[in-house]
């Protein structure tokens, strides 16, 4: 993995490193939907994409998903706000977004690591019978992140 550098007047004209790194691998999410192509940024972005679009088609699944221990990345509003959930649950929505989902108010959370993020959107996608969606990339694993994930 090769370093960029950059010429910094302060530094009299010497090569410094930025810390960014150049590699050839995926940093983004690219996804398509009913033969549409998407693409995120970040897991957040494409978490909360990727339920913003089966919600706008199957919104009477989401009710479901809030209801499935398995898919804890959805729950409603009030559970939530009135700490109905288990606390297994409930300890996931610390950050969180709504979504209004016909007359009902949901959260996403996104506080997982890359592949738990991934496995919650399957669990949704699979949920919903969208055989039309298909994740085509997504960025290597942070092999930190996938460690701490799994303590």
């Amino acid at each position: 993995m090769e370093r960029k550098s950059r010429k910094d007047k302060n530094a009299g004209g010497k090569s410094i490193s930025t810390g960014t790194a150049i590699t050839n691998e995926a940093t983004i999410y690219k996804y398509t939907y009913q033969g549409k192509e998407y693409m995120a940024e970040k897991l957040a972005e494409y978490m909360h994409q990727v339920f913003d679009l089966l919600a706008a088609d199957y919104p009477d699944r989401m009710e479901a998903a809030a209801d499935r221990e398995d898919i804890s990345c959805v729950a409603r509003k009030d559970d939530v706000d009135n700490r109905i959930l288990p606390a297994t649950k409930l300890n996931y929505f610390v950050a969180k977004k709504e979504h209004r989902v016909g007359n009902s108010l949901y959260y996403v959370c996104t506080k997982f690591n890359q592949s738990q993020g991934t496995a919650q959107v399957e669990k949704l996608v699979k949920l919903c019978g969208a055989d039309t969606f298909r994740l085509i990339e997504k960025p290597e694993p942070n092999k930190k992140s996938a460690k701490e994930g799994n303590s």
